[in-house]
């Protein structure tokens, strides 16, 4: 018997296949995306001897979930016919089950990218990769080729592994850098709560003292008619006093100050009333004329009355301060979305641009401010965390025609919520169920500026049951389940929203007289299963619901499905990522807007992407930015530039974001989107540095459109450019930051509009 030796130079050849690999994959830093490993494997496969071609192919769903890089929807194979063939890529016949079918050896590869007889090789079990080298047909030639192929497998397949693990160790960094952060903020908080409760102990303390000195000046007067009222602020105001000082001493006890807030619905039409009497004798003395505007109907405000009354004082007690003698304030109350908004104006001197930046931080004063009244700059910060503490939002601006505005917006009280676990079957404590459809509503209102949300879900018994509403006018009367027809079957499996689903609507009974003239019907499915509905409304003589506000609440309606699906067992984190989505609205992340992702829709059509693929795009684009919400106010509005730190804050938000959304992000490819809507052609964006065509299409999308929407929006401190300015930035910037193929598509979208919108404004 024979034993066949391998020849030198074949021994060679091998072990330089194998050390050319890692010899390539070293180039590609220490952590290389599937993208590297297979172009190291195919440099390294054109060093094997007597092959023809050589291929390497990717599982794209394996890859997609172990490489944030990939994008679900690329080509798979990359080929090269050897020994001077280009590379290319493709995605041949079959897919990868015709591949992977092949590398079993269950079936010839006749659908190879190369000509002659294919050789496939499996890497990992459960096979990512595939090796195929083509040549000479015979057992012979096949056993050979295999050989041959086995040593870059193995090394492959490492190589993989190793990648696994430093994906998980990566995420895992990720996770604990968001929990440092927050341990950060907590003790930054800490270390501000004694200067903030000095000063808050000064707003009553003022109002108790400047009461009894007219009381005192009233003594024996059997004229002056005010004294019952005044000794009713007094003692009002001793009892906040008290109550501040109880939750002082509770915050010396317990960790977080959610726990101590007393929610409850309050109108916050009373407190404002309340705050205006308190500081009555201040205004009084300057003849300040102060006015409150508040619609006939304003929903009460789910709030913390006492630390709520304290924002009003605070933002009151500085207008009362800075406006002039003789001058006016105006409190108008009004309800948006899922809030009720309070504003503070004034025709003081305002507030300069540069110091709107800076306005909300610990012992800031604007300029000239510390001249004209006195105050130790946190009156303004306080209120901030308090409206924070309450999931709301807190913004200041200069008035066109002088003067300021301050704005804060708090939740609107829930209509009554049903027990989810009881209609859905899932196993989680009422609290949580009950946190989880009040998070849903606020967000569904919030971003699609409704005021009214009512979300309902099938029983499983054949029935839709109302879980919950919020901002329909007569809670008392509660909404009755729905018995699934087949009409409504029909309408919640075509899946898109509708204005009118016909006469189906009148199963619903929802309320003539609660003025909800203006209605859009979304389903809930859940793989071609009916999972719920989603009802938005706005009031009569509101804008109405056009084509960009259906696509919106569609991409919402998954993503609230998304959540629902994968609530059990990450009912924390599912909330978390829900929140972050609703502060990125109101921090005013600008393609969270049905504007922006109707224009982001359009865009992708016009590049020719599939109708799965722009189903992920959209998905992608209303989360894209959630990592902003972990990164300080300061480091956003900050004027100056920013130090190593704050760069590197600002740089990690996307992967930050990744990792706050994770629960709503399952398709690995949408996290590719979002994972890379940084990146630049040129290859200096962040976070992985890719440049051109490795940068998934629809990143390369939402960096154009993103761009768009952040110059022309007007911001607190500057106003947004003008369209055609704009525009002329973003092609300024083409095939260095931007695509020059997507900003190319892009101008012949916008550019049409442009000029009218330029004229317009130059009219105005």
């Amino acid at each position: 018997m024979q034993t066949a030796v391998p020849r030198p130079t074949d021994r060679a050849r091998d072990v330089n296949a194998v050390a050319e690999f890692w010899s390539r994959l070293s180039l590609a830093g220490e952590a290389p995306p599937v993208l590297d490993t297979m172009e190291a494997v195919l440099a390294a496969l054109r060093l094997l001897p007597d092959v023809s071609g050589v291929a390497v192919a990717a599982d794209p769903v394996l890859a997609a979930a172990m490489d944030a890089t990939w994008d679900a929807g690329r080509d798979w194979c990359l080929a090269a016919r050897v020994p001077t063939g280009q590379a290319a890529w493709s995605a041949p016949d079959g897919g990868w089950p015709a591949v992977r079918a092949a590398a079993a050896g269950r079936s010839a590869w006749s659908e190879a990218p190369l000509a002659g007889a294919a050789t496939v090789v499996p890497v990992g079990e459960p096979p990512v990769l595939a090796l195929v080298a083509t040549g000479e047909a015979g057992a012979d030639a096949d056993a050979a080729r295999r050989q041959a192929l086995v040593p870059v497998a193995a090394s492959a397949a490492a190589a993989l592994s190793a990648l696994t693990t430093l994906a998980t160790l990566q995420a895992e960094v990720v996770r604990l850098a968001g929990e440092n952060h927050a341990l950060g903020r907590l003790a930054r908080l800490q270390g501000r709560f004694v200067a903030m409760a000095s000063h808050d102990f000064k707003a009553p303390l003022t109002a108790i003292t400047a009461y009894t000195e007219v009381l005192l000046g009233q003594v024996g007067d059997e004229a002056f008619p005010h004294a019952t009222e005044f000794l009713g602020v007094i003692r009002a105001e001793a009892g906040r006093l008290l109550r501040m000082v109880d939750r002082v001493l509770d915050f010396t006890r317990i960790e977080f100050g959610p726990q101590l807030m007393k929610l409850e619905p309050v109108p916050l039409a009373d407190l404002v009333q309340e705050a205006v009497r308190a500081l009555a004798p201040s205004a009084a003395a300057r003849r300040l004329h102060v006015v409150v505007e508040a619609p006939a109907f304003l929903p009460r405000a789910e709030i913390d009355a006492d630390l709520i009354r304290q924002v009003i004082v605070n933002l009151l007690g500085n207008a009362v301060k800075y406006t002039p003698e003789g001058g006016h304030i105006r409190i108008v109350l009004t309800e948006e979305g899922s809030s009720v908004a309070v504003s503070v104006l004034d025709d003081g001197p305002g507030i300069p641009s540069e110091d709107i930046r800076r306005i909300f931080r610990e012992f800031y004063r604007a300029d000239g401010a510390a001249a004209q009244a006195e105050g130790a700059g946190l009156g303004l910060s306080i209120a901030r965390h308090i409206v924070h503490l309450h999931g709301g939002h807190i913004e200041a601006r200069r008035l066109p025609a002088g003067g300021s505005e301050f704005r804060f917006l708090v939740p609107k009280e829930m209509g009554a919520l049903a027990a989810l676990p009881q209609v859905t079957g899932l196993q989680v404590s009422p609290e949580k169920a009950s946190q989880v459809i009040s998070v849903v509503l606020r967000t569904v209102a919030e971003l699609t500026d409704s005021l009214a949300v009512v979300l309902l879900m099938g029983d499983g018994n054949g029935a839709l049951v109302p879980v919950g509403s919020l901002g329909l006018r007569d809670e008392g009367r509660r909404l009755q389940p729905v018995i699934l027809t087949e009409a409504w079957r029909r309408f919640l499996l075509d899946g898109r929203a509708q204005p009118d689903p016909g006469a189906i609507v009148g199963d619903l009974d929802l309320a003539h007289g609660q003025d909800l003239d203006e209605r859009l019907y979304c389903p809930l499915v859940h793989e071609d299963e009916p999972v719920g509905l989603i009802v938005a409304g706005r009031h009569a003589g509101e804008a109405g619901y056009g084509e960009a506000e259906r696509q919106q609440l569609e991409v919402l309606s998954r993503i609230v499905t998304t959540a629902l699906r994968n609530f059990e067992g990450n009912e924390q984190r599912v909330l978390e990522a829900l929140q972050v989505l609703l502060q990125t609205r109101r921090t005013g992340v600008p393609t969270s807007t049905p504007e922006a992702l109707h224009l982001i829709g359009r865009l992708a059509r016009a590049l020719g992407m599939g109708s799965q693929e722009m189903r992920r795009l959209l998905y992608a684009a209303t989360l894209h930015d959630a990592g902003m919400a972990r990164v300080e106010d300061e480091i956003v509005l900050g004027a100056a530039p920013l130090s190593w730190d704050e760069r590197d804050e600002v740089d990690r938000h996307v992967e930050q974001g990744c990792e706050l959304v994770g629960p709503l992000l399952p398709d690995p490819a949408v996290r590719g989107l979002i994972r890379h809507h940084h990146e630049r052609v040129d290859g200096s964006g962040h976070p992985d540095g890719l440049a051109g065509d490795r940068i998934p299409l629809g990143s390369r999308i939402l960096a154009v459109v993103d761009a768009w929407f952040s110059l022309t929006k007007d911001r607190s401190f500057r106003a947004g450019l003008a369209p055609s300015a704009a525009l002329a930035e973003i092609r300024a910037h083409a095939g260095t930051q931007f695509d020059t193929r997507v900003v190319q598509a892009f101008v012949e979208l916008v550019e049409p509009v442009t000029g009218q919108a330029d004229r317009t404004e130059n009219r105005t």
